[in-house]
C-alpha cells in the first residue's frame, strides 16, 4: 500500500482500500465524468456505484501524491471495476482505490442543505512528504490547468467530506 494511501485512510477512517479494480471501459464513458459514467453503468447492469478516491504514484519532482474523489461499479459478485476511461486503465500511473461512500452520501446532504442545490464533490488533494494541500480553485473541464489550480494547506487528521466542502467554499469566496 502506498504512504499517500495510508495517509488518506487516516484522514478518513471509514474508508476502505479495494485490493483490485478491474478496468472496463465503457464506449459510452467520458474522461473526467467518473459520476456519469457510474450512474449510466449503474442504470444499464444493475450493478451498484461505489464513491471513494484513487490515490495516484508519488511524484518526487512535484514531491506529492495526486488523491482524487472517484466513482466506480461493484457487481452483484462484488468484483469492483471502472468504466471510466484514463483511471484504472493509465498506463502512467498505477491507482489505488479506496472505497469512503461518504464522499457521495456527505456530498449530496451537504449540497442540497448548504449550496445551490447542484452536488459538489470533494476537491482534489495533493499528499506531499511533510503537508496536505487540497484544491479550493479549479478550472472548468476543459480549459488550460496549469496555472488555475489553488491550493491550500489542509491540517493531516480526520476530516469530515462537508468540512471540505465549506473550506473549499469559503476560499473560493474569497478568491
Amino acid at each position: 500500500m502506498k504512504q499517500a494511501t495510508r495517509r488518506l485512510l487516516k484522514m478518513r477512517p471509514g474508508a476502505t482500500v479495494i485490493p483490485k479494480v478491474e478496468y472496463r471501459p465503457h464506449p459510452h464513458s467520458k474522461a473526467n465524468f467518473c459520476y456519469d459514467n457510474a450512474m449510466a453503468e449503474q442504470d444499464r447492469s444493475k450493478n451498484r456505484m461505489v464513491s471513494g478516491w484513487v490515490v495516484g504514484d508519488y511524484r518526487k519532482d512535484l514531491d506529492s501524491t495526486a488523491v482524487m474523489f472517484h466513482f466506480w461499479n461493484i457487481s452483484d459478485t462484488g468484483e469492483h471495476y471502472d468504466t471510466t476511461p484514463g483511471v484504472a486503465g493509465d498506463s502512467i500511473q498505477q491507482y489505488e482505490f479506496v472505497d469512503d461512500s461518504d464522499v457521495y452520501f456527505k456530498s449530496f446532504e451537504y449540497s442540497m442543505e448548504a449550496l445551490d442545490g447542484e452536488v459538489h464533490f470533494p476537491p482534489a488533494l495533493k499528499i506531499r512528504s511533510h503537508s496536505v494541500n487540497m484544491c479550493v480553485g479549479e478550472p472548468e473541464i476543459g480549459a488550460p490547468t496549469k496555472d488555475h489550480f489553488r491550493w491550500i494547506d489542509l491540517q493531516e487528521g480526520p476530516i469530515k467530506i462537508e468540512n471540505m466542502l465549506k473550506i473549499r467554499q469559503t476560499c473560493m469566496g474569497a478568491l
